[in-house]
């Protein structure tokens, strides 16, 4: 056996008892014996052939907690939630995995040179739904160039051959891997339009409508036509393609192409979604203590305004039709209604966040969106569950982004103006949290996490007076409420950080992927304008 010197708790897996032969990956593309891995706040996901996922995060308990005690700082290790506790310093942790085939998992972890051990056994997280008949059908619009998003000049992008490679890494339990892959990355082009629009348009709420939902198509027409961001607008032939059209030179013309291609493209949009939806799931998670907050600049697209906000959420009347009537609502309006504090509110599209909140607002349209993970009386989750992290995926490298899928729920706790920008704060509500708070005096402050009882404080204590490393549903449910409580409360939402480059907002910010004019170096079409105009002047100037 390997000998192991660190300064901080790691652990590696040392032994997989393994009787039905599965295959086994870790998401990190590295072996899966004898790596070391682990640190506070990581979470390392590792993949069974047919099993699912198994999720190990490591963090260390906050010292207040630790404190309850007078002991060390703490170890917590987590086996998709089912976790145990230590204090342990320098040394390194021998995890021993069986893997019966079953679903199921047990994970023995000991000390070396020490005979005591530790085990806790629980259930693999199940792999996404993956239809066959989706990828095909993703293949084919590969086929005909439909994906990816050709030519985006101001990303490095990804080869055929990497996005391929990227799928076997994330994605090695399915065999459709490079659709899933590609349709991430997919997303993070200027595809992601025709991805949002086909969601948000939907009336999903029409009586007795079969099922797809009908959809607002005066309103997707009229935002394709109103894209007006670099070399995304209408007399743009790459982005035309996108959405199976050829350039147009009216709304009109739009009008008239969109109403011969919708029934496919609406078809292309709904399989893209559910493949990137099946992709999300399956990446890696994202400890909450690493990344408590994230933030979102929404709208996605400039031209829908923020009265369109409303209709990104299935709870806007607007939904049940009737079908023909735009679907849009004054802001004001909605956060009177169903966007109000204390509801809870659902997804009809992708979301996407960053960990940045000045980012956040450098792409924001006019809102911002902050999002905190659930209430630990919702979930006793260590990781973010909901969202995936894309950006190993993505066509830019520094985009750093978190996707919520459709369907996800959030608790709205506060809106309120800030630095010209309305300011939404959100809870990710899981899906076997409790009912729906209907009343806004009865919602749930923003802090309330800090205002909890000291039950939790009972129930961790208890657990390590006694000694019991391995927890029970109680002082395991303590631990979350322990990291939520030193987690930086947001009083306010904070403006972060300035974005790295010195940036200009310009009058054409139209989308998440917003254009900027680096004031030092200047984007490369900026350089060609200028030297263009001066050409121009130059010449009048000798002719006269």
């Amino acid at each position: 056996m390997r000998k192991y010197v660190l300064s901080s708790p790691q652990w590696v897996v040392t032994r997989i008892v393994n009787p039905a032969t599965l295959d086994v990956w870790f998401s990190d593309d590295k072996a899966v014996l004898d790596v070391k891995r682990g640190g506070t706040s990581t979470s390392y996901r590792l993949i069974a052939q047919t099993q699912g996922f198994l999720d190990i995060t490591e963090l260390e308990l906050p010292v207040a907690a630790s404190d309850l005690a007078g002991s060390d700082p703490i170890t917590v290790l987590d086996f998709n939630d089912r976790r145990m506790l230590w204090s342990v310093t320098n040394r390194i942790l021998h995890i021993t995995l069986t893997l019966p085939g079953d679903g199921t998992f047990a994970a023995t972890v000991t000390l070396p040179g020490s005979s005591d051990y530790w085990s806790v056994s629980g259930s693999f997280k199940p792999f996404p739904v993956v239809s066959a008949a989706d990828a095909a059908y993703i293949d084919n619009m590969i086929a005909q160039k439909y994906v990816p998003y050709p030519n985006v000049p101001e990303e490095p992008g990804k080869t055929d051959s990497e996005i391929r490679e990227l799928g076997r890494r994330f994605f090695p339990w399915s065999p459709h891997s490079y659709e899933l892959a590609m349709c991430v990355y997919d997303w993070t082009t200027a595809s992601f339009m025709r991805m949002v629009l086909f969601k948000i348009f939907q009336y999903t709420s029409v009586p007795h409508a079969p099922p797809p939902s009908p959809l607002d198509l005066s309103s997707i027409s009229r935002m394709i036509w109103e894209s007006n961001w670099d070399s995304y607008q209408p007399q743009n032939t790459a982005y035309m393609h996108s959405f199976m059209m050829h350039p147009a030179s009216s709304q009109r013309d739009v009008d008239t192409q969109l109403a011969r291609v919708f029934p496919e493209l609406y078809r292309f949009s709904e399989v893209q979604n559910r493949l990137l939806s099946a992709a999300v799931h399956a990446l890696p998670r994202t400890c909450t203590v690493a990344r408590p907050y994230l933030f979102s600049g929404q709208v996605d697209i400039r031209q829908m305004g923020m009265s369109r906000f409303g209709a990104e959420l299935r709870e806007f009347p607007g939904n049940a039709g009737p079908v023909g009537r735009p679907l849009e609502i004054e802001f004001a309006a909605a956060v009177a209604s169903f966007l109000k504090p204390g509801s809870v509110v659902t997804t009809k599209a992708c979301w996407s966040f960053t960990d940045r909140e000045a980012d956040a607002r450098h792409y924001s349209n006019g809102i911002l969106l902050v999002a905190e993970p659930p209430d630990p009386d919702d979930s006793a989750s260590l990781v973010w569950d909901a969202p995936g992290y894309v950006t190993e995926l993505s066509n830019g490298a520094e985009k750093i982004e978190w996707v919520f899928p459709p369907g996800s729920r959030f608790r709205v706790l506060s809106v309120e103006q800030d630095g010209g920008i309305q300011a939404i704060r959100l809870r990710v509500v899981p899906p076997t949290a409790r009912a729906q708070v209907a009343d806004a005096e009865k919602a749930p402050s923003a802090d309330s996490h800090a205002e909890k009882n000291t039950d939790w404080q009972d129930a961790l204590r208890t657990a390590l007076v006694a000694e019991k490393t391995m927890l029970g549903a109680e002082a395991s449910r303590a631990v979350v409420h322990a990291v939520r409580a030193t987690i930086p409360i947001l009083a306010r939402v904070p403006r972060g950080e300035p974005p790295k480059v010195d940036h200009v907002r310009a009058n054409t910010t139209y989308g998440r992927r917003c254009r900027c004019v680096e004031k030092q170096q200047g984007c490369a079409w900026y350089s060609k304008l200028y030297t263009y105009v001066i050409s121009v002047w130059r010449s009048l100037v000798l002719m006269q």
